[in-house]
């Protein structure tokens, strides 16, 4: 029995860590925020919601080191409209212990004016809330709106489970705060209506079912990638890239020492990023002409980079325990360039995805050795053929409409089978 709903206006308040376009280049100039890649998926959400939704906010705070680490004492309040979103960057403190209280009660203030804002449209329109990430201050934030509109619908996107994250930090300190965090966000997980996952392991640890979560393990851009052409006439040299976390938990290290040891004399690997390796490969591509290190690239950069190479690596370890909650949003955009991929076989991503890459079967340095020379021996026709059809799949199934509006035909669907 299906009844059919009056369309109501959408307006969606999305909470986040974003930052427009001009204001990220300049934060990465000043070496100040490193989130690009959560960055990006935060664009391509805003991005496919205004496609559907009539009326889209977007409220964010800033991730960025505490001071003295970062020597900004004070992050500024920042407004813009960008394609004709508006977004609020809060401005709050940026010193330790005060800023999560800065921060939190400035995204609790804007959320207030939000939802006052709004709360009268409530009966001619649906009112959603979406959560970008597993974070106190978001959700509290969130609670606020639903406080004023009991009727909303707050759904939290879950890229990262909070206990995985912060893994290369060991001091007391941290662990403190993590277990209080972890409490902190069992207390706001009640508020959440729906969860969008990106696996479906992530359900045991979260303790929702398929009733209030959907699995989207990641999303593309759906309109300037099928402008850009894959470089398909090589020059004698091969460029093998990374681009990402500079981490050794993500297989970095491995994967220069797998590289090094290749018969490979054509070939370069190039890297871009940052993170607690980065002064190692400073060191090792001074003495080693065929690695190049470029850092921390704004995401145009790290395209081109990716569109000039021959070969996109991810060496990921699969035998961490926290491969089952993730699915790297670096797979989907590797994927979506056109050129051939290189993987470990990661628990997260869906086993369908391993038909369009080339993959790493055993992950020791002397495996990815063998797994590139492997990829090298195929014809350059054999890798652009499988790097093509990597990207119409992802293009055709993960691009930001497709995924947006599964998102939101879920929620339509949950709530109708409710209301019968």
């Amino acid at each position: 029995m299906s009844i059919k709903v009056q369309e109501k206006e959408k307006i969606v308040l999305f909470i986040g860590t974003y930052a427009d376009d001009e204001y990220l280049q300049e934060l990465i100039e000043n070496k100040i925020y490193n989130q690009t890649a959560a960055n990006i998926t935060e664009k391509y959400y805003i991005q496919g919601l205004k496609a559907y939704c009539q009326n889209v906010s977007v409220l964010s705070a800033l991730v960025i080191a505490r001071y003295p680490k970062c020597l900004i004492k004070k992050v500024k309040r920042r407004d813009k409209y960008e394609d004709k979103i508006l977004i609020k960057n809060v401005g709050f403190s940026n010193l330790p212990l005060i800023r999560f209280f800065s921060q939190t009660a400035s995204l609790q203030n804007e959320a207030k004016k939000w939802a006052l804002e709004n709360r009268n449209k409530k009966d001619n329109a649906d009112i959603i809330v979406i959560v970008y990430a597993m974070r106190f201050s978001f959700l509290k934030a969130a609670k606020v709106v639903k406080k004023i509109i009991p009727s909303i619908k707050i759904i939290n996107i879950v890229p990262d489970l909070p206990i995985y994250m912060h893994m290369n930090n060991h001091s007391l300190v941290q662990k403190i705060k993590s277990q209080l965090n972890q409490r902190l966000l069992i207390g706001e997980q009640k508020n959440v209506d729906y969860f969008a996952l990106y696996t479906k392991e992530m359900r045991n640890i979260l303790k929702c079912t398929s009733k209030n979560s959907i699995v989207i393990e990641g999303i593309v851009d759906a309109k300037d990638i099928n402008n850009n052409i894959t470089n398909v006439e090589k020059t004698d040299k091969e460029i093998i890239l990374y681009a990402g976390s500079i981490d050794e938990k993500y297989g970095i290290k491995t994967l220069i020492e797998g590289f090094i040891n290749a018969n490979l004399k054509k070939c370069e690997l190039h890297i871009c990023g940052s993170g607690s390796y980065s002064d190692d490969i400073i060191r090792i591509s001074s003495e080693n002409n065929r690695i190049k290190y470029w850092g921390l690239v704004s995401p145009q950069e790290a395209r081109k980079k990716m569109f000039e190479a021959s070969l996109l690596v991810n060496p990921r370890p699969s035998n961490e325990e926290f491969t089952k909650y993730s699915c790297p949003s670096k797979t989907l955009e590797y994927m979506s360039t056109g050129v051939p991929v290189l993987m470990t076989r990661l628990k997260g991503v869906p086993d369908e995805y391993y038909d369009y890459v080339y993959t790493i079967d055993n992950e020791s340095s002397i495996g990815i050795k063998e797994a590139l020379e492997r990829v090298f021996t195929r014809s350059k026709e054999e890798r652009i053929q499988r790097g093509q059809e990597a990207k119409k799949y992802i293009l055709d199934n993960k691009n930001y409409y497709s995924q947006v509006r599964k998102l939101l035909k879920f929620i339509e669907k949950e709530q109708d089978i409710k209301s019968l």
